[in-house]
């Protein structure tokens, strides 16, 4: 795909020299700055209780209790 792109991009260059093309994206909803900062805040809790934990101690049961449990908490963030 990126090379597609590329080579589009090329082309555009290539017969177009002296113009521009910009994309122009809608701005982001609040519901999707919530979802990314909630998301963001969920990942650096993740990361820093890692940080403290022996992890010996980590196996994939343990590990998927924490997956489903960032699900549950966040189907219940994004109802509210």
């Amino acid at each position: 795909m990126l090379l597609a792109n590329m080579a589009v991009a090329h082309r555009i260059n290539r017969e177009f020299p002296d113009k521009a093309l910009l994309r122009r994206h809608p701005p982001p909803s609040d519901k999707m700055l919530d979802q990314l900062v909630w998301e963001q805040e969920m990942y650096l809790f993740i990361c820093f209780w890692l940080i403290g934990t022996n992890y010996s101690y980590l196996n994939l049961k343990y590990l998927t209790s924490i997956i489903f449990l960032i699900k549950v908490c966040q189907s219940h963030h994004l109802k509210s």
